[in-house]
């Protein structure tokens, strides 16, 4: 689901999506789903868990972009961990 912090929050989202075919977007109201989360407490709890991972996730982001210092190494650590992601993983090379 896209935009659900921003939801929650109330504040703009600041990132767009672009889809590579043609799909079906469904759009929300910001009441109407602040009103499902207050009724249902499963869901209410799932979106927690939801956001919960997206804060965990940025700020292991933000901590690999301090270490190590050298640029080159930084890249190949980021590079690292983006493939890991995505089933690809191999360790980076020492520079």
């Amino acid at each position: 689901m896209l935009g659900m912090s921003a939801t929650i929050s109330g504040k703009p989202y600041e990132v767009t999506a672009e889809t590579i075919d043609p799909c079906q977007v469904n759009f929300v109201k910001r009441d109407d789903f602040l009103t499902f989360l207050k009724d249902d407490v499963e869901a209410c709890f799932r979106v927690a868990e939801q956001l919960g991972e997206k804060y965990h996730n940025a700020c292991k982001e933000v901590r690999s972009l301090d270490y190590p210092t050298l640029p080159p190494k930084k890249l190949a650590t980021l590079r690292w961990r983006w493939s890991s992601k995505n089933g690809e993983a191999s360790k980076p090379e020492p520079g």
